[in-house]
């Protein structure tokens, strides 16, 4: 799920060095956009990238970021959501969506509410 929704779509960088990445020639300085929803939905990565699915491993996320970058608050982000989804679990019989989602807006990414029939 947090492969699909990243909390936070992505930060704005500036190369240090000159490289190149996937053939692109990037020159130190040059401004830079990590996206980290793109990244998380990369075809050469994750197989159908699009789909949500409880089976696929995650590896290679980006959902909080890397590095010096990582978010100091995921592994937090992380128990609470399993504990949501542990207690949705364990304390409902059937749990029906209602009504559609209302998606959020730059720089967030993700469903902002969803409705739902709970039946315990």
């Amino acid at each position: 799920m947090l492969r699909l929704y990243t909390p936070y779509r992505g930060f704005a960088r500036t190369a240090r060095v000159d490289t190149e990445l996937a053939g692109c020639p990037i020159k130190a300085g040059d401004p830079l956009a990590v996206v980290f929803t793109s990244a998380n939905r990369d075809a050469a990565v994750f197989e159908d990238p699009d789909t949500f699915r409880l089976d696929r491993e995650a590896r290679d996320l980006l959902t909080f970021g890397r590095g010096p970058h990582m978010c100091p608050g995921s592994p937090l982000a992380r128990m609470l959501l399993r504990e949501v989804l542990r207690q949705l679990v364990t304390k409902t019989r059937v749990l029906r969506p209602v009504g559609g989602l209302e998606m959020t807006r730059w720089p967030e990414y993700g469903p902002l509410s969803a409705s739902f029939r709970v039946e315990v």
